[in-house]
């Protein structure tokens, strides 16, 4: 079975930077033969990554060579708040 993007964890989710974003399980026949192999696609980080680097590519100020640190930096962050508030952290700020 492919992996989902989040995990159960004393009965929160969470979110894991790793797991694949949008997994594709494999297709089994009714004999059991295998016809379309399992594909786990690109990992939640990097999809949040491009996402905010479309993002940050559209302002006109921002110098192309800062996108890529920048929008792995963001999502790195949104990945950390998104746990810590899952997991109990009452430290972590409101949206």
């Amino acid at each position: 079975m492919a992996q989902i993007t989040t995990r159960i964890v004393k009965e929160k989710v969470m979110a894991y930077p790793n797991d694949s974003a949008f997994p594709i399980p494999a297709v089994v026949n009714d004999e059991g033969d295998t016809i379309c192999s399992a594909r786990h696609g690109m990992t939640y980080h990097q999809w949040l990554v491009g996402m905010l680097a479309c993002g940050l590519a559209t302002d006109q100020t921002t110098l192309f060579e800062d996108i890529p640190r920048f929008a792995i930096k963001a999502a790195d962050e949104i990945i950390a708040q998104l746990n810590a508030r899952e997991a109990g952290d009452k430290t972590t700020r409101e949206c």
